[in-house]
């Protein structure tokens, strides 16, 4: 649900200077329960900013082209892409369920891109698959940090992110100064959502499930996340769900399930410091 609280902000503030907004926040508040990791701070800034400034701008900017409910089946990408990125640089065994389940997802992908309804949001289906894409390589430099903790890991990668998609808002977009000063309650709202509810506390949740509870356990849950969002998107935004993205989204989500639940990955194939796109 978080995409479908976001959306109506973007129409208020530029998608990076409210991203940047969300993690200043955050950083300001996580920040006193963890102490800086000298000797990783090369490695994290460039995690940041490659899996978080470049992934979540390019989303972000995405979404706020297309509907909710379209960017979430359209994100699910993620998951093909870190596979096939996985076999491609560390040689991972893709086997046939990966390999049915990614083409399942990117004919998903094709079939809403190819809908002359959607034809005119190609542009933000097009950042959101890149940004995707970005996650997965991002999740390679994380992967490389996995041993700092997860909850740890997201306040520093926090505190180097924020500034980095401020000076990219200053750069690359304006009105922010008119965004903050005529910003309503419910606008500001949405910012403390973005970062106690899906940043602190979400993240928190996150760690403290992974620590107790095995990743196979944990993933199939996150399928409730593309569906509460489509759900949310219909009934609290006014989207249509059209016969094609709704075909199109079962052939993405069987696709992604074939990936992560059918054919279930060692526990060090993912790391627990998956910082996920939201």
């Amino acid at each position: 649900m978080g995409i479908v609280i976001t959306k109506p902000a973007l129409d208020h503030f530029p998608p990076m200077f409210l991203l940047g907004m969300r993690f200043v926040f955050s950083a300001a508040i996580l920040v006193w329960f963890f102490r800086p990791p000298w000797v990783d701070m090369k490695n994290i800034f460039l995690a940041s900013l490659i899996g978080s400034t470049l992934m979540y701008g390019l989303m972000f900017n995405g979404l706020k082209l297309i509907d909710a409910s379209l960017m979430i089946i359209v994100v699910q990408l993620q998951v093909p892409f870190a596979s096939l990125l996985a076999w491609f640089s560390f040689k991972e065994r893709l086997g046939w369920h990966r390999a049915l389940g990614i083409v399942l997802a990117f004919a998903g992908v094709t079939v809403i891109a190819g809908s002359p309804k959607e034809e005119s949001a190609l542009t933000g289906i097009s950042l959101v698959v890149m940004g995707a894409f970005v996650w997965a390589v991002g999740q390679m430099l994380f992967k490389r940090l996995s041993g700092m903790g997860g909850l740890r890991l997201v306040t520093w990668v926090a505190v180097m992110a924020g500034p980095q998609l401020l000076l990219c808002s200053w750069v690359l977009e304006d009105g922010q100064l008119e965004a903050v000063s005529t910003a309503t309650t419910i606008h500001w709202l949405t910012v403390a959502y973005l970062v106690l509810v899906l940043t602190v506390i979400g993240y928190s949740c996150w760690y403290f499930l992974l620590a107790r509870y095995g990743i196979n356990q944990v993933v199939p849950f996150l399928f409730l996340e593309p569906l509460s969002a489509v759900a949310g998107g219909v009934l609290l935004l006014g989207e249509v769900l059209s016969t094609n993205r709704l075909l199109g989204g079962v052939a993405v989500l069987s696709g992604v399930a074939l990936i992560t639940i059918l054919n279930r990955p060692d526990k060090k194939q993912i790391p627990k410091t998956t910082i996920r796109p939201e």
